[in-house]
């Protein structure tokens, strides 16, 4: 009795690029507990400063910041009202911000912590 090997595929770069390039490799966390107005999340290969979004049903995202670590989950101050985030919220890295961008695109508007401009209404661009 013989046992036949498997036949092996070639791949071409170009259609692994096309097939695993709409692949979303961003790590993702979920919500595992609120007290008070922390939010305990386990989110892998989080950082101190990074900003999330928590992504709760029926209202838009709730931006937080890793503040801290408990074990293996991190704790998130929330900018805005928590209220309607359940156990399991989904909760997703937004950016860290540990460089402040500066130059002649500043000029003249007043912006708030995520680079939108408080006086053209629109998102600043910098990259």
């Amino acid at each position: 009795m013989e046992f036949a090997l498997p036949k092996i595929r070639k791949f071409k770069k170009i259609s692994l690029k096309k097939n695993f390039g709409s692949i979303s490799w961003t790590p993702e966390g979920k919500v595992l507990d609120v007290v008070g107005t922390i939010v305990e999340a386990n989110l892998p290969k989080s950082k101190l400063g990074m900003v999330t979004h928590i992504d709760s049903p029926g209202r838009s995202p709730i931006f937080a910041e890793v503040v801290g670590f408990k074990g293996e989950r991190s704790l998130l101050i929330p900018y805005s009202n928590i209220s309607g985030i359940a156990s399991g919220a989904v909760v997703k890295p937004y950016k860290l911000f540990d460089q402040i961008p500066v130059g002649d695109f500043l000029l003249g508007n007043i912006i708030d912590p995520f680079y939108k401009s408080l006086s053209t209404k629109k998102f600043i661009w910098f990259y």
